[in-house]
């Protein structure tokens, strides 16, 4: 134990145990951030889903809050009841069935057939109960469906009489196996589950396989106790099947009586990453530590034992002339180290060129086969250019990449220009030349076309390396096959805007649009504020364009679903085609063909363009879906003389010059019988859930309010085209060149009172001081009732009421309409988050008043006041 080789291996061993040491520590950190990352993706997929269940629910609410106001359930009509009732079913498979009862629970209406062993009356189900004692929207707990015998979880609402009374109830039972394609559960690993339960523990939800688990009752497991015990947050149990997981919990809609939403992952899908990391770092130490070791074992051989062998041996060779021997001792001042150094000394003059060149070639053997081992583990071709294109490879990958073998490009019958596109070869000089200027790399991705003719993308990277005349020499570089990452970066990009688009077009709403006004508003309140030096005024700026881009986005998704009030002027159809060619072509697909044949010399019509576009796009989209498989889709116009024998045989259409609009496709085709209910609301055509009967409804409305007429011819297994046709404009006009700027604004330094009534706090708010900022006197109401008391109260001129169209307790017309019976003369302004169509469409507000569509910014507003305030007519 007292020998230099075992003290030696001592303190190799002591200079490892810090490593082993941090090894261990860096082993419990990452089980406890495994734990943490897993804790927070549990948390967040419960609170994604219990959103989304929340969303459910109140989408549910909704629908029966509609149901309840039809007069078929008002006054008990069973047949027409049951028939609206099947209708919604039909068109939303997330609802099994819906009931109407009377006040007594006695069924009246059903969606489905009642079979006749089953009580036809509601009266002991809970939540009817509870119905009767809150007269507010009711979900019960999960019960079996007597009609169809199938767990269901059964919402109702009440049908009040005018004295409050209950005079009916409108029910409906969840299907709660469509909860599958209503939660998007990707967040998770496979072995993960999911689940929502009641109050009482029983199954109202599991993913995966929801029809094995919905009903069943599980209080009794140590999960399902925590649960209800906790109400919320994180906890470890064992599952059903005794696996111990982490599960997170919350209850639905922060109410522990609905029910509660978990997720659960097994600890062993958590540490696994971790136990693998330790693995393979003890592996690492271990086999660092047995090499230190038998290290330290050899040098203690070296330098002690050997020590005195080596001498004798090397003075041996010395007497029979062996010039080569060598020592190998360290020189010291004893006898030994002095008699070592004169021999060595002696002989290295004779020997060292030849140990140099034997070194170098063993250096030089040794770096080769790294770099051979290190070209044949990397996924990627490694060659070796030139400036004629050539090149020089160092493996056999190239062959599988390009079709031509290692031999071909080395020996120059293969080169780049070969491969690359005649097109890009003009591109790869200008990137090269580029690089020789700056720091010599340079990655380009290309098409390159195989020995087969088959054509792929690679990237390559390349190293321009230089001799000493700073003039290129040669080339180094590798390149990869991407073309499957090229092929699924298209395929991402298409599925990423068709999935915007439908989120944005479906997600916008009342809500979204005050928050862009409120975010608008304050913005340009900053702006005016703020000196241009000041370093949050570009910040203000960036939020200012922000939010009118978020604006535009809106009011564009908007219009493709909704009217507007419309605007009539002079329009050229061909105008309204060529302008949406791109867009029409995006939306309709790559395999189907669009062509146009716009009419020449084609007359002008009266009409709102907004909705002419909206026209052209819903007869796309019919005409798209007719030809799942592609097809060809083509778009007319041209004027035409509808003459009297055509008048007479169509009823509504007066004989004169049109305009027509074609759009024809050679899909499906309908037959007669079905073309006689295109243009009724909720009529279809297609499977269930991808369509909502109403577009070709849209179109007809808005060619029959335009004053036009619209035709249909179709043929099964042929096509369909539909014809749209305006009265043609008057002789002599032009079509009608852009709106002017609007005047520049001048800061008021006293003014007008204005009345601004807004049930957003925030959104009132910012209005209210922008208002205030130019002048203005304003009284703020958050409701109508409000509004009339401070008109009451204030005894002084209130020059213009300022209103949202939407509000609880009194919408904007009621109160302009009661206003004016307290003020005669006062100017009314409306605005709305709603797309103004689909306001009037509700009878809300008449076309043709004083207008603002949210989101607003304060320098148009400002402009639209004073324009309604200087305005001497009726407002």
């Amino acid at each position: 134990m007292s020998s230099l080789r075992f003290r030696l291996m001592i303190i190799v061993f002591l200079a490892l145990l810090p490593m082993a040491a941090l090894i261990t520590y860096n082993d419990l950190e990452q089980r406890q951030l495994s734990r943490q990352n897993s804790e927070r993706n549990l948390l967040r997929v419960v609170q994604n889903c219990n959103s989304d269940y929340t969303h459910i629910l109140q989408q549910t609410k909704q629908l029966l809050a509609t149901l309840v106001e039809f007069p078929a359930i008002k006054q008990y009509d069973s047949v027409a009841a049951s028939e609206l009732f099947a209708k919604v079913i039909r068109q939303d498979s997330l609802y099994y069935n819906i009931m109407a009862t009377k006040g007594d629970g006695q069924i009246f209406a059903s969606a489905k057939p009642l079979p006749a062993h089953v009580p036809h009356n509601l009266a002991d189900r809970l939540y009817f109960q509870r119905i009767l004692n809150t007269k507010q929207f009711s979900q019960g707990e999960i019960v079996w469906g007597r009609a169809l015998g199938v767990a269901t979880l059964p919402v109702a609402y009440p049908l009040l009489d005018p004295s409050g009374g209950i005079q009916g109830v409108v029910a409906a039972g969840l299907n709660l196996k469509r909860l599958t394609h209503i939660f998007q559960i990707k967040e998770l690993s496979s072995d993960s589950c999911f689940a929502i339960i009641d109050n009482r523990g029983r199954i109202m939800f599991r993913h995966p396989q929801p029809e094995k688990w919905i009903g069943k009752d599980f209080s009794h497991t140590e999960v399902i106790q925590k649960i209800l015990a906790q109400k919320k947050g994180l906890a470890q149990a064992r599952d059903i099947h005794g696996q111990e997981r982490l599960y997170a919990f919350l209850p639905l809609g922060g109410n522990p009586e609905a029910g509660f939403v978990f997720a659960g992952i097994t600890l062993e899908t958590i540490l696994t990453p971790a136990r693998q990391a330790l693995i393979r770092n003890l592996t690492s130490l271990g086999l660092a530590t047995l090499l230190a070791l038998s290290l330290a074992w050899l040098l203690g051989l070296l330098f002690v034992i050997r020590r005195m062998n080596i001498l004798t041996r090397t003075t041996q060779k010395l007497a029979a002339g062996d010039l080569s021997a060598r020592t190998g001792l360290n020189y010291g001042i004893g006898e030994i180290d002095q008699l070592a150094r004169a021999f060595d000394e002696m002989a290295t003059t004779l020997q060292k060129r030849e140990i140099e060149r034997q070194q170098s070639e063993e250096e030089l053997r040794q770096s080769e086969e790294k770099y051979r081992l290190l070209v044949n583990q990397v996924p990627a071709v490694v060659y070796k250019g030139y400036l004629d294109w050539s090149l020089e490879c160092y493996d056999d990958k190239i062959e599988k990449i390009t079709g031509y073998s290692k031999e071909d490009f080395n020996s120059r019958r293969a080169t780049w220009l070969d491969l690359i596109f005649p097109e890009e070869i003009q591109e790869a000089r200008k990137r090269f030349a580029e690089a020789r200027l700056t720091d010599r790399f340079c990655v380009n991705e290309y098409r390159i076309r195989k020995k087969s003719g088959e054509v792929c993308w690679i990237q390559v990277r390349n190293q321009i390396i230089k001799d000493p005349a700073n003039q290129k020499d040669y080339i180094s570089g590798v390149f990869f096959d991407i073309t499957d990452r090229k092929l699924l970066e298209d395929q991402l990009l298409q599925a990423q805007k068709m999935e915007a688009v439908g989120l944005l077009a479906g997600g916008i709403a009342h809500d979204f649009n005050n928050l862009l006004s409120a975010i608008m508003g304050n913005s340009e309140i900053m702006v005016l504020d703020l000196k241009k030096d000041d370093p949050l005024y570009p910040c203000a700026l960036e939020i200012m364009k922000a939010t009118e881009q978020g604006a535009s986005l809106t009011n564009k998704l908007l219009a493709f679903s909704r009217k507007q009030i419309l605007q009539p002027r002079l329009i050229d159809f061909n105008d309204i085609v060529t302008d949406m060619d791109k867009m029409l072509r995006r939306l309709i697909g790559e395999d189907i063909d669009l062509v146009t044949h716009c009419g020449d010399k084609l007359d002008l019509v009266k009409a709102d363009p907004g909705q002419v576009e909206q026209i052209l796009m819903n007869l796309a989209v019919n005409a798209r879906d007719a030809m799942p498989y592609g097809g060809k889709l083509t778009i007319e116009t041209a004027n035409v003389h509808l003459d009297e024998s055509y008048a007479q045989s169509h009823a509504e259409v007066s004989p004169g010059p049109y305009v027509m609009l074609a759009v024809t496709d050679n899909g499906a085709g309908m037959e007669p019988e079905r073309l006689q209910h295109i243009f009724e609301p909720f009529f279809t055509t297609k499977d269930q859930g991808k369509g909502t009967g109403l577009g070709l409804a849209m179109v007809y409305g808005i060619v029959k309010q335009s004053g036009g007429h619209i035709w249909v011819y179709s043929e099964l297994g042929r096509g369909t085209t539909f014809k749209v046709y305006f009265p043609r404009a008057e002789e002599g006009l032009v079509a009608a060149a852009p709106r002017p700027a609007g005047k520049p604004l001048q800061t008021r330094t006293g003014g007008e009172t204005i009345l601004l009534v807004e049930d957003d706090k925030a959104l009132k708010g910012v209005i209210a001081k922008g208002l205030q900022k130019y002048g203005y006197l304003v009284w703020q109401a958050a409701n109508g009732y409000e509004a009339l008391a401070i008109s009451k109260r204030e005894k002084g001129p209130i020059h213009l009421l300022l209103t949202d169209v939407v509000m609880p307790q009194m919408g904007g017309r009621e109160l302009a309409e009661r206003l004016r019976q307290l003020r005669p003369e006062i100017k009314v302004l409306y605005m709305s988050g709603y797309t103004t169509n689909a306001v009037v469409h509700h009878g809300v507000l008449d076309a043709g008043l004083n207008f603002i569509q949210k989101p607003v910014k304060i320098h148009s507003l400002i402009q639209k006041v004073q324009e309604v305030l200087e305005d001497e007519g009726p407002s």
